[in-house]
């Protein structure tokens, strides 16, 4: 069986674009880019990168699988079968998703 703290601590070797550490994000729910200074004015700018929306993610997936759904009853068996297995595959990122979600909401509470 494979434990919740095995998955967390394999997640934790992940690098996120631009050599932040993932660690800070789960924890904080953003992370800061490095400072950048523009040598003309000496504007220093940085950028901010907060968590995936994930229950938006979910309702915009479950509204394209709603879309493809009708497909399912379709005459032409090809049509009919990849539709069946382009919901099934939404269905279960939609519980993949749920479960990211969760996993990092248990996590910033440590």
């Amino acid at each position: 069986m494979i434990k919740l703290s095995d998955l967390l601590n394999e997640a934790a070797y992940v690098q996120l674009p631009g050599g932040e550490e993932p660690e800070e994000l789960i924890s904080k729910g953003f992370t800061t880019s490095k400072p950048e200074v523009d040598p003309e004015t000496g504007k220093i700018t940085t950028s901010v990168q907060y968590l995936p929306k994930f229950k938006q993610m979910r309702l915009d997936l479950m509204q394209k699988r709603n879309d493809i759904k009708p497909f399912k009853f379709s005459s032409n068996p090809d049509i009919a079968n990849v539709a069946k297995e382009a919901d099934k595959i939404a269905g279960k990122l939609s519980q993949l998703i749920f479960a990211l979600d969760k996993m990092i909401e248990l996590q910033s509470k440590e």
